[in-house]
C-alpha cells in the first residue's frame, strides 16, 4: 500500500501592490542580493578593523622610534670603541708594570738586609779596649775601621761577630802602628735578610 506524503506547498503572498506594473519597482534577483550581503559585510569588517589599523600604525611608529634611538646609541658605542680599547691596552701595561713591581717588591723583601742587626752587633761586640773610628757601608759590604791594643783583640772581635751569624763573609785587614796599636778594618760581607 503506496502512502502518499503531502509535498509542502508553496505559501502564496497575494500581491497587493496597487501601481500599474511598469511603476512597480523591480525585483532584486538573489545575485543582486547577495553581492549586496557581500559588499555590507565586507564594510562592516573594514569598519572594525579600522581600530585595529590605526593601533598597528602607532605600534610601527613607536618601534621605528625605539630603532633609531638604538642605532643611535649603537653608533655612540662604536664611536667609543677605540677608548675602550686604549684603556684596555694601558690596564694591561699598568698590570705588566704592577707584576714587575711586586715581583721587585719580593726580592728586596727576600733580600732585605737588616741593617739595625748588623750595626747592634757591630757595636755590642766590641771588645774592651778596641775603639770604632768609622763604619761605611756599600751595598752588601759593611767595613768597620778601628784601633786596639793588640792583634788578640782583633781577632776577638772578628770572630765574635761571625759567631753572630749576620754575615756570609768576615775578612780581616790590620797594620800595626809605630805607637805599638794596631790599626784594622773588617770587611763583612752581609747575609741577605739579615737573619741569622
Amino acid at each position: 500500500m503506496a502512502i502518499n506524503v503531502p509535498q509542502k506547498q508553496r505559501l502564496y503572498i497575494p500581491d497587493i501592490n496597487i501601481l500599474p506594473e511598469e511603476y512597480r519597482r523591480p525585483a532584486i534577483s538573489s545575485l543582486t542580493f547577495m553581492l549586496l550581503l557581500i559588499v555590507l559585510f565586507s564594510v562592516f569588517g573594514m569598519y572594525k578593523l579600522l581600530p585595529l589599523r590605526s593601533q598597528a600604525a602607532a605600534e610601527r611608529t613607536s618601534l621605528e622610534v625605539s630603532l633609531a634611538a638604538n642605532q643611535q646609541e649603537l653608533k655612540s658605542l662604536q664611536a667609543l670603541e677605540p677608548q675602550v680599547k686604549d684603556l684596555k691596552d694601558t690596564i694591561a701595561k699598568l698590570e705588566s708594570t704592577k707584576q714587575d713591581y711586586q715581583s721587585a717588591w719580593d726580592i728586596f723583601q727576600k733580600n732585605q738586609v737588616k741593617w739595625r742587626l748588623i750595626l747592634d752587633g757591630i757595636q755590642g761586640t766590641i771588645p774592651q779596649g778596641v775603639t770604632i773610628d768609622s763604619v761605611l757601608q756599600k751595598e752588601f759590604t759593611v767595613t768597620v775601621h778601628g784601633l786596639a791594643p793588640n792583634l788578640n783583640s782583633v781577632l776577638t772581635y772578628a770572630n765574635t761577630l761571625r759567631l753572630l751569624s749576620l754575615t756570609q763573609d768576615l775578612g780581616v785587614t790590620y797594620e800595626i802602628r809605630p805607637e805599638g796599636n794596631i790599626s784594622f778594618n773588617l770587611n763583612l760581607i752581609v747575609r741577605l735578610g739579615g737573619n741569622p
